[in-house]
């Protein structure tokens, strides 16, 4: 039983070493970052609930803080992705607009190309 639950316990851990490889891939490293946070204010919230850990004046003010930081980082992400989706639609617009004589030096213009990668192929934002 103990070698089995050693076996699982760091197959566990290599699965999850390899999502965080993908998540990294797929979006930054900051995106890990917030998650890792999250993941950390969810502990110490599970903690005083349910083991009836106690947290000071300093704990608190502190949690309060990270979790500041963690929504003030997802209200400016979000921002900055609706931003960007818009300034895509308007090149897009644009490039319809222009058809007639479209080339394709327009198309490689610095906003469109990374629209284009944060986009993707599928025309969402990938996170």
């Amino acid at each position: 039983i103990t070698m089995g639950l050693g076996v699982g316990g760091g197959f566990l851990a290599v699965c999850m070493v390899f999502c965080e490889f993908w998540l990294i891939m797929r979006a930054s490293a900051i995106v890990l970052m917030v998650a890792g946070v999250q993941k950390e204010m969810l502990t110490i919230f599970l903690g005083v609930s349910f083991f009836g850990d106690s947290l000071n004046l300093i704990n608190m003010l502190g949690c309060t803080t990270v979790f500041s930081g963690v929504l003030l980082y997802k209200a400016m992400h979000y921002l900055q992705n609706k931003e960007m989706k818009l300034k895509y639609e308007e090149e897009l617009i644009a490039a319809d607009i222009e058809e007639e004589g479209f080339t394709i030096d327009r198309m490689e213009t610095e906003g469109f190309k990374r629209m284009k990668r944060d986009f993707g192929s599928r025309g969402t934002i990938l996170e």
